[in-house]
């Protein structure tokens, strides 16, 4: 997953620019804020999303309900990604850095983050055969937290997906350089945590102005919390105003130029 990211116009997706809007971590537990987020992001416009499903999501199984409201999500023109096997870091985190990435940034939720090459394809495998047995199309991975280890970049290379992304990149897996493309997301697990991300979303997404993709990448808890939803949908309004166009993440991978 390693290489240059590729700088491109603002225009080299879209004219005027992309933006994606990615709904993170559904699965039973959490579908009703997530569908509670939708319902907020398309007041503003029909906007297509691409969802992260997890189908085990800590160990808990799908349900006939969630399932019935994942295939209404396709026949209304969402994606569905695949994002991890059930969001959980099985290992232990071995120095500071690795437990601050591992513990204390993602709640120990980096599920990709440190396994072995056998143990990420295992669990690619089963995720593949969870969408193919419920007729879902598949064209993406995205890691719980963004966090690729090197063995399970290997193991991904290999599982046949068309996109990944990491927390600044977007990934095309048919051979494209990497987007650099930054994620404009919320961290709601603290009062503390919300105020900054209220203060430094809206800097990132100033600064990425002229950026090819903006990336909202959203989770359940930023409906929950006024100030945030507030302050994700005045962004999410003003790109849409700029003109940007709304795609699917594997509309952004079929859209990335070829070396």
């Amino acid at each position: 997953m390693s290489g240059q990211p590729a700088a491109l116009p603002r225009d080299a997706l879209a004219p005027g620019g992309a933006l994606a809007l990615v709904v993170h971590d559904v699965a039973p537990a959490t579908w009703e804020r997530c569908a509670a987020l939708l319902r907020e992001a398309r007041a503003l416009a029909p906007l297509p999303a691409t969802l992260l499903v997890v189908p085990r999501w800590h160990g808990q199984p799908s349900t006939r309900g969630f399932e019935a409201a994942m295939d209404q999500a396709l026949a209304q023109g969402h994606e569905l990604a695949l994002h991890g096997w059930n969001h959980v870091d099985p290992l232990p985190a071995a120095g500071a850095l690795q437990r601050l990435r591992r513990r204390f940034y993602t709640a120990g939720e980096g599920e990709f983050a440190a396994l072995s090459r056998a143990d990420a394809a295992r669990r690619l495998a089963l995720g593949r055969r969870w969408f193919e047995r419920r007729g879902w199309p598949l064209h993406g991975f995205v890691p719980p937290a963004w966090l690729l280890g090197a063995d399970s970049a290997r193991a991904l290379r290999d599982a046949g997906f068309e996109y990944s992304c990491t927390l600044d990149r977007f990934i095309g897996l048919r051979g494209q350089p990497p987007l650099r493309a930054w994620s404009l997301v919320f961290s709601t697990r603290a009062a503390w945590r919300r105020g900054v991300s209220r203060w430094w979303v809206p800097l990132l997404a100033r600064r990425l102005r002229q950026a090819p993709l903006l990336r909202f990448e959203l989770h359940p808890d930023d409906v929950v919390y006024p100030g945030v939803r507030r302050c994700w949908l005045a962004l999410l309004a003003r790109a849409l105003e700029e003109g940007r166009q709304p795609l699917l993440l594997r509309e952004v991978a079929g859209r990335l130029p070829r070396p």
